[in-house]
């Protein structure tokens, strides 16, 4: 047991002259952790249970460049690399690493092979890494390759870099700035997640889509430029980004993802443009500083509770191509003081305007033919109530009098209270 639990232990030499290891002398080690040994196999001397079973154990090695079923590791300034066809790669790091500088290239054995990518997890829970600077001839950021870096505060990105993996950056709790270098058209999702004091993110317009949950949870992140060829913003990008004050979305997005915006409570104004045909649920759920939205014609699709409790909202105007009002949309707008259900709309679903207390007045278009339950509940300042067909609707089974519906005041009364059972026609 004499290294059992060495977590943080990368790689070891055990020269030819021992001759006794003990049972799980290294035993609990990391996969990827590697034992050099000089001798060509293990002495009888040696017990059977020595090693962890998934240690790599290379045998008759002389130094720390390791041959490793085709892969040779090699160490420089601190840093592991594994070098396979004719290029290197940023390999498992040792937990204890501190500062990493990568280099261009390798030289092993009088060839050189440049360093092209860092590989998944490189520097996962290393956490006394506080700088790392990356070299142009690296294209990729693998997968978790920084996650949990908990005292990195300084990055250096080089153009060159065309990918950066999901989860990259992840939990990078201390890492207040970043500047991503032209030419990276992939940021993967929850790349920046969980990044709690990241103020200020720069980044190119090669950049086509953010991803989920880019920027999840960026609690201090104060504004953005989103690139100009971004076509999507995707599900959570900015959720919880609690100090995001504004933000202009480019006119190539199409789309905005579920929860996109969701709890980014200082944002006072967001401008959507025309060519996005959707808005996803939860959206801008709980952007209670939002004043101004502008919703294009562009949108056909707005998405469940997309607009929640987004209490200083003052007016809205669906767009004709929207044919529904989903579920709890509105709900919790308090400032929201007039409302028109454009033609085309075919249904108002539950909840959708529950809570708009300031609510005055609502006009419902011919085209709708339900109403969900709790639609108006709660609207209690609501005086006028236009149905533009008061023809045959019913509540629930009870067919209601087309007289109580011509009277807007009347009407009113009837959706506030009438609210147990949905309305259609």
């Amino acid at each position: 047991y004499s290294f059992e639990y060495c977590l943080s232990l990368a790689i070891i030499t055990i020269p030819d002259s021992v001759e006794s290891i003990g049972n799980y002398a290294f035993g609990n080690q990391e996969n990827d952790f590697i034992i050099c040994c000089e001798t060509a196999s293990a002495p009888s001397s040696w017990k059977p249970n020595w090693c962890a079973p998934k240690a790599v154990i290379v045998w008759d090695c002389k130094n720390n460049d390791v041959a490793v079923d085709g892969h040779i590791y090699v160490v420089k300034d601190s840093v592991r690399y594994v070098i396979k066809d004719g290029s290197a790669t940023v390999a498992k790091q040792s937990k204890n690493i501190a500062v990493a500088i990568i280099c261009e290239s390798i030289t092993y054995k009088g060839a050189s092979y440049p360093v092209t990518s860092i590989q998944d997890k490189a520097f996962d829970f290393c956490k006394n890494l506080t700088s790392v600077t990356v070299p142009g001839s690296v294209t990729s950021i693998g997968s978790d390759a920084f996650r949990f870096c908990d005292s990195l505060t300084n990055v250096t990105l080089t153009e060159g870099i065309v990918e950066i993996g999901e989860s990259a950056f992840r939990h990078c709790t201390k890492l207040k700035s970043i500047i991503v270098p032209n030419g990276v058209t992939t940021i993967g999702d929850s790349a920046f997640e969980y990044c709690l004091e990241l103020t200020t993110i720069t980044l190119p317009d090669s950049v086509t889509s953010l991803n989920s949950n880019v920027f999840y949870l960026c609690l201090n992140l104060i504004d953005i430029d989103i690139p100009k060829n971004v076509t999507s913003i995707g599900n959570g990008a900015f959720n919880g980004c609690q100090k995001l004050t504004s933000v202009n979305i480019p006119d190539g997005v199409t789309s905005i993802g579920d929860c996109a915006f969701l709890g980014c409570e200082k944002l006072t104004s967001v401008t959507i443009p025309l060519g996005v045909t959707s808005i996803g649920n939860r959206a801008f759920d709980g952007c209670y500083d939002l004043v101004n939205i502008t919703i294009p014609d562009s949108v056909t699709y707005i998405g469940e509770f997309a607009f929640v409790n987004c209490l200083d909202l003052k007016n809205i105007t669906i767009p004709g191509g929207v044919t529904s009002i989903s579920n709890g949309t509105f709900s919790g707008c308090t400032s929201l003081t007039s409302i028109i259900i454009p033609e085309g709309v075919t249904s108002i679903g539950d909840c959708a305007f529950l809570g708009c207390e300031k609510l005055t007045s609502v006009t419902i278009s011919s085209t709708v033919t339900h109403i969900g339950e709790y639609a108006f509940y709660e609207c209690n300042m609501l005086k006028s109530a236009i149905f533009e067909n008061t023809s045959e609707w019913y509540y629930g089974e009870t067919l209601i009098a087309t007289e109580y519906l011509l009277d807007p005041s009347v009407a009113a009364i009837l959706i506030i209270n009438y609210y147990l059972y949905s309305w259609h026609r």
